[in-house]
């Protein structure tokens, strides 16, 4: 392997800013005109973009999730699983969600930290799945 395919593999699965959710006024318009999906392991909020990218936004609560460790963990294990899913809602060639990219606000649930890997991973494809339905049809 390169030096720069290496680097091109790096930038395929990295999380750049331009996929996070960060102003707040970004989290209200999802929770306020987006729609919710309870997906087993965590809540999904999500509406319809125009900024031509899927975006994530966690929503990671102390009383629900617990102390900064478990939370961290538990953002971690989202990010990770947004980042390197291949079966994201809008793609090059399949354009499922009728050109609109999406943001998503994902919270986690307590069991979230005990789930298996393939559980969550299986969780979070199915998930996207039924956003995709929703949104495409």
């Amino acid at each position: 392997m390169t030096a720069v395919s290496g680097k091109a593999a790096l930038r395929r699965f990295s999380f750049r800013p331009s996929q996070r959710i960060r102003r707040r006024g970004d989290f209200d318009k999802v929770y306020r005109a987006g729609r919710r999906l309870d997906a087993g392991e965590f809540l999904i909020h999500f509406h319809a973009n125009e900024c031509g990218c899927d975006r994530l936004g966690l929503s990671v609560a102390r009383k629900r999730v617990g102390n900064a460790i478990r939370r961290n963990r538990a953002k971690r294990i989202i990010r990770e699983l947004f980042r390197s899913c291949p079966d994201r809602i809008t793609g090059k060639e399949d354009d499922a969600a009728g050109g609109k990219a999406v943001d998503m606000i994902v919270s986690p649930k307590p069991s979230m930290l005990t789930a298996s890997s393939d559980r969550l991973r299986r969780s979070w494809r199915k998930a996207l799945a039924s956003i995709r339905t929703r949104l495409g049809g």
